[in-house]
């Protein structure tokens, strides 16, 4: 979770959904939420955005062995569990 302002996820949708990547639809009987979906015309950004990702996760794991990698992973992942029901708490006072 990168805990984003909900501004700037409807920013980024907005522009999104302009340039035809993707559309929101609602559940039928549920107009509060709405469900994204990445159209077809976003096929060629998602594949080249996965690849950049790849790339990233390539340079930075480089030389660092697997076991290593998932100590890594378990450690963030406690850390980011611990922020999350840290920010529940403070929600329920």
């Amino acid at each position: 979770m990168r805990y984003l302002a909900k501004s700037h996820v409807s920013i980024s949708i907005k522009e999104l959904e302009r340039l035809g990547y993707l559309k929101g639809r609602y559940q039928e009987g549920n107009h509060k939420t709405i469900h994204l979906v990445v159209q077809e015309e976003a096929k060629d950004v998602v594949i080249d955005g996965r690849m950049a990702q790849q790339e990233f996760f390539n340079i930075m794991f480089h030389g660092i062995k697997q076991k290593e990698v998932e100590q890594a992973r378990s450690f963030f992942s406690q850390v980011s569990q611990n922020i999350r029901n840290h920010l529940e708490s403070r929600e329920k006072v």
